[in-house]
């Protein structure tokens, strides 16, 4: 009884050798009660696995998707300044290198800050590109030093304060007076910033 419950045990060996030879009783592969016992763990494994994804796929398990979208939120009335919403920009240029300096070499071109809109404004019409003051940003600025209260900025992503602290001396920042945004590319009247290497 014995012998034939190994014998079926080893019948379940999917990792059988097939040699050229004939062994004893006229075998042609050699089966074993540890292969036998990995296949079987395989095909557990596998089943479970299976059962696994098609409940996922099934029931929409295992997803997480959000999605929040609303259009044209914000009219162009709705202004955005450093002084009433905290609005800033700070740019900084490099290689992800170990030189925490300046790189851009003025003979190949400097960042400008321009501001640019159209539409109806307090001063009539507008349509062009005003270059923005910009300066270096300091450290209290930036809002590296353990004192926040000269920050222009929130608080550094945790993950990214690292380069920041690194690579500081880069950053310019634009001048806060005349900081203010409004509208998109399809309002009838906008102010939109952009950052250039010229």
């Amino acid at each position: 009884m014995l012998n034939g419950a190994l014998t079926t045990l080893k019948n379940q060996d999917t990792f059988g050798q097939w040699p050229k030879w004939k062994f004893a009783k006229g075998q042609e592969e050699i089966k074993s009660c540890c292969g036998s016992i990995i296949s079987l763990v395989i095909l557990a494994l596998t089943l479970l696995y299976a059962y696994m994804k098609t409940d996922v796929l099934l029931n929409k398990k295992d997803v997480n998707i959000l999605s929040t979208i609303n259009d044209q939120y914000f009219t162009p009335n709705d202004t955005f300044t450093f002084e009433d919403n905290g609005f800033n920009l700070a740019v900084a240029f490099t290689a992800y290198d170990s030189n925490p300096e300046p790189i851009i070499d003025p003979r190949y071109g400097t960042l400008e800050f321009n501001k640019y809109g159209w539409g109806p404004s307090a001063d009539g019409f507008g349509n062009g590109r005003t270059p923005i003051k910009s300066h270096t940003c300091t450290r209290e600025e930036l809002g590296l030093e353990e004192d926040r209260s000269a920050s222009m900025f929130m608080p550094v992503y945790p993950p990214s304060a690292g380069e920041v602290e690194f690579y500081h001396k880069k950053f310019d920042c634009a001048d806060k007076e005349n900081l203010n945004i409004y509208g998109d590319y399809n309002s009838f009247k906008a102010s939109q910033f952009n950052v250039q290497l010229v």
